[in-house]
């Protein structure tokens, strides 16, 4: 606004005279530019960062195919499902039931349903290999049905899954996943070795390793290895149901319900979703930081371009008198728009550098949520730098052309 009621001779006369107000606010414009360079340049840094770092996370194998699968809970009253044996009967029924739906390939049980933000771990230790001094290992645990893995898509890289003969008056057994199998069995075969200190009745003997699968949730790794417990020797209260449909799952939950209780009409099912459903609700929170940082930084990329073009306009509107008397003594337009171009790198190098070293300071706070991407990667700040040196060539040009078509007549008539 100032700059569009320039009073060029007014402004020579005053900065003449030493104006000190005209060139203060002169420097509080700069150094507001400064601020707000800094400030995109942190902001910018940071979205790039959370953005790769999300690009990353989806592209991570998850161990299992969450696509096309319906997943719900039920919860047994214990007053009715007092022992394992009626709980299993309600499961077997339920499960046959369920299997007979038109779209549905598989199905079966586990007790905590993947992405539900639960876990279970357990102590153990590995017959045969001593335990580390003042270390006890854990282990994520699943208890599931012998067509789980069959459900999810997971891969069998050794020995065998859960089989009908798995039963409570059977030898206890147990499926690894490729983490534990490596921890402990680098090199050899993990079927036949055995664990213990995790079930009452003894230790439980390797039957098969499977693919490490990532069930708690789609951003970690695993923390531990897992351990598989096959659903028939330790039945649970409360268990998930997950079926594998050929239709959109979602179309399958009032049949769920409709099954269930057709066995027992007081037995609702809940929290019934997708996989895709609780997988999305997983990475909400990132994909919220994500978008709301993007759009700060982008805000603050139109900010800082509107606050370098205003300071640069009113610089060239007071300064046209100046611009006018370098023309006339031969200062070329070209020499007159570099000058002005200059002026604005100068003040976003300044800012830029500031922004670097801040960005530098708040990655260090992200780190917690920066995954598969290093938190000072290279690539990251050479984009940022690169968008808004860009951004401040683009706000500098057009008062830069102003400064080149001054008129030296014109100018040196106003003066």
């Amino acid at each position: 606004l100032a700059a569009s009621r320039p009073a060029p001779t007014a402004d020579l006369r005053a900065q003449g005279a030493g104006n000190s107000e005209s060139r203060g606010a002169g420097k509080l414009r700069q150094v507001l530019v400064v601020l707000q360079m800094g400030v995109a340049m942190m902001l910018i840094t940071a979205a790039i960062l959370l953005t790769r770092s999300l690009g990353a996370v989806l592209a991570l194998p998850p161990g299992l195919d969450p696509d096309h699968v319906l997943s719900a809970r039920v919860s047994l009253p214990e007053s009715t499902y007092p022992d394992e044996a009626s709980r299993l009967a309600l499961a077997d029924a339920l499960k046959q039931r369920l299997a007979a739906l038109p779209g549905v390939t598989a199905v079966d049980f586990t007790h905590i349903v993947p992405f539900s933000n639960s876990d279970w771990t357990t102590s153990y230790a590995v017959a045969g290999q001593p335990p580390v001094e003042g270390a006890t290992p854990y282990a994520h645990a699943r208890i599931i049905g012998p067509d789980y893995f069959d459900v999810l898509s997971m891969r069998m890289l050794e020995g065998r899954g859960f089989v009908a003969g798995d039963r409570a008056d059977a030898v206890r057994v147990a499926v690894v996943d490729q983490k534990f199998a490596e921890l402990h069995f680098p090199g050899r075969s993990a079927v036949g070795e055995r664990i213990e200190g995790v079930d009452a009745a003894g230790p439980v003997t390797i039957v098969g390793v499977v693919n490490t699968a990532r069930f708690v949730s789609r951003d970690r790794d695993p923390q531990f290895g897992s351990i598989y417990f096959p659903m028939a020797q330790r039945m649970p209260r409360e268990f998930g149901v997950v079926l594998r449909t050929e239709v959109d799952p979602l179309s399958l939950g009032s049949a769920l319900q409709r099954e269930l209780r057709a066995i027992d009409s007081g037995l609702p099912a809940f929290d019934v979703l997708s996989l895709e459903q609780r997988v999305e609700a997983d990475l909400v929170d990132r994909r919220g930081i994500s978008i709301s940082l993007g759009t700060f930084a982008a805000a603050a990329v139109l900010l800082t371009a509107i606050g370098l073009f205003g300071a640069l306009a009113l610089s060239v509107a007071r300064r046209q008198a100046e611009f006018g008397v370098r023309k006339a003594l031969g200062a070329t337009a070209a020499s007159l728009q570099r000058s002005v171009v200059g002026q604005g790198l100068k003040l976003a190098a300044i800012g830029l550098a500031f922004g670097l070293l801040a960005a530098l300071g708040l990655m260090r706070l992200l780190r917690s949520v920066l995954l598969e991407v290093s938190p000072y990667d290279p690539a990251s700040y050479a984009a940022a730098l690169s968008l808004l040196v860009a951004t401040a060539v683009l706000a500098s040009w057009w008062p830069a052309r102003r400064a080149a078509r001054v008129q030296p007549v014109q100018a040196l008539r106003g003066e």
